[in-house]
């Protein structure tokens, strides 16, 4: 087989905190290992999460790769600024793309947010080159699921990218979805059973090798669990709509340790001075050598997703990030997420999103149970190696593609 070059766009790229970023620093690592690749490009962004980290190079080459960072503006979450941002990203990976025509063979784009993908398409159009697709999740569910059922405006603008979401994905030689829940949104595209993947995210290596040794467990505790959560504080995850009834109502049995940041992070701020609540402390998004020792120190992790139908389709990265620790995860999921919980993982304590009721009963449970909570998911964390995956993603894209 002929050697290929490859192009690889993503929005979000290490050293940024997010899942976007960490799924492609393991692409680049499975595009790097694998010998039918003789050259390839990183077009990408320069860090804009969570705000401006230094020291960071535009240009990077080394072996048979080359990445380019382009600056685009903070967004700090506010949509219209983070549609302001990708706009100049396009601009910008548009003329160097049309600059650089010569320099790949295939296209291959990572996208959440539909922008990327639109940005993909719009390339292998105009510079006649087949599109691989990695969908991270569904923009015109997400919107349609954001906005008001009434919305004329909301539930127009969803069918109109529906559509378009449906004319790439049929343009796209390859494709993969991150979830299975995604895959009955699309019943035409499905239908085909073609070149359709489901390579899900991972478990990434310096959480396998830095996670304490020893089998977690929970005792009947005479001080206040630790409970941490890491990751967005957005409207997607609804924190405040459940941490905040929770640390009220068991303000002396649990404290909860957030470390993130996002659009709903001054609502929490916000109800915890109403509450006058001490049992809440909120930390600056950690790089994930910090963070491992405060996953190693909690008592009990925690998840929740908002209660919104897109939600019911995703699973979110951060399940594969907890289940390594084996602590008690005490998780407000649905749909798809709950279903592969169920099927894949011991020692979640799943209640539906919002449900605090039930999610104070499951705490308790973790906290008065005198029997010592033996967690093992050690045949999980085998089977869902993110490096392993993707290696397995990387391998089917080339061979069809």
């Amino acid at each position: 087989m002929e050697k290929i070059k490859v192009l690889f766009i993503s929005f979000y790229y290490p050293p940024d905190f997010c899942a976007g970023s960490f799924r492609a620093e393991s692409v680049f690592n499975a595009l790097k290992d694998d010998n039918r690749i003789s050259k390839f490009y990183v077009y990408t962004t320069f860090p804009h999460r969570y705000g401006k980290i230094s020291d960071i190079k535009n240009r990077k080459q080394c072996f048979k790769s080359n990445i380019l960072k382009v600056k685009i503006p903070q967004h700090n979450g506010r949509f219209i600024y983070q549609i302001l941002s990708f706009l100049i990203f396009a601009i910008k990976i548009i003329f160097v793309s049309f600059k650089n025509k010569n320099s790949f063979d295939k296209i291959f784009i990572t996208s959440s947010r539909f922008g990327t993908a639109m940005l993909g398409y719009f390339l292998s159009i105009f510079l006649n080159k087949p599109l691989a697709v990695d969908i991270r999740d569904i923009f015109s569910d997400s919107l349609k699921s954001l906005g008001s059922e009434k919305s004329i405006i909301i539930n127009f603008f969803s069918k109109v990218i529906k559509k378009i979401e449906l004319i790439i994905l049929e343009h796209a030689k390859w494709k993969n979805f991150v979830s299975p829940g995604f895959l009955d949104y699309y019943p035409d595209i499905n239908s085909k059973k073609e070149n359709i993947n489901l390579f899900t995210n991972g478990i990434d290596e310096i959480f396998i090798k830095n996670k304490l040794s020893h089998v977690s467990s929970v005792k009947t505790y005479s001080k206040s669990v630790r409970v941490v959560y890491a990751g967005n504080i957005g409207y997607g995850q609804g924190l405040e709509k459940i941490i905040i009834p929770l640390a009220i109502s068991m303000n002396k049995e649990i404290n909860f340790l957030i470390i993130g940041d996002g659009s709903s992070k001054h609502e929490i701020v916000n109800k915890i001075k109403k509450f006058n609540l001490t049992n809440i402390k909120i930390l600056k998004p950690l790089n994930r050598n910090e963070l491992i020792s405060y996953y190693n120190s909690a008592d009990c992790l925690f998840l929740h997703l908002n209660d919104i139908p897109a939600f019911k389709r995703v699973i979110p990265s951060k399940i594969f990030e907890y289940a390594t620790f084996e602590k008690p995860v005490l998780a407000g999921v649905s749909g798809t997420s709950k279903k592969f919980i169920k099927e894949n993982l011991n020692g979640f304590y799943l209640f539906n999103p919002n449900d605090v009721r039930k999610a104070k009963i499951l705490m308790k449970e973790i906290i008065n149970n005198y029997k010592v909570i033996k967690i093992d998911n050690s045949k999980f964390i085998q089977n869902f190696e993110r490096s392993v995956i993707m290696k397995k993603m990387i391998d089917n894209l080339i061979s069809n593609l």
